[in-house]
């Protein structure tokens, strides 16, 4: 059969025309460097956020989680985490962001 993957570029596309979603779930893309993170950080709609990439080329970095903070409206948030990346700081930066809304 064929089987096509969302990849950085489909993804960007996605995230800039469906800004009103409220559910993202990139479950088995390719999203390589994670470029795609900018665009979806103009998602606040977001409540929940899959990114279940290939684990092996997974390069969600600290600063590419951060970027996501503008999300104040996300309760779950779903990727391979590395080592390298904390998901503490992030729901505590994302709190301070919601706490800064009217």
């Amino acid at each position: 059969g064929f089987c096509a993957a969302v990849g950085d570029l489909e993804a960007t596309a996605l995230a800039c025309n469906l800004t009103q979603l409220c559910q993202l779930n990139l479950s088995d893309a390719w999203l390589g460097d994670m470029a795609c993170l900018a665009a979806i950080a103009t998602m606040t709609q977001l409540t929940e956020l899959v990114l279940w990439d290939n684990w092996e080329y997974n390069r969600m970095t600290q600063r590419g989680l951060m970027m996501l903070t503008t999300l104040t409206r996300l309760q779950k948030l779903k990727f391979y985490q590395r080592g390298d990346v904390f998901l503490r700081e992030f729901w505590e930066a994302l709190h301070e962001q919601q706490q800064q809304q009217p």
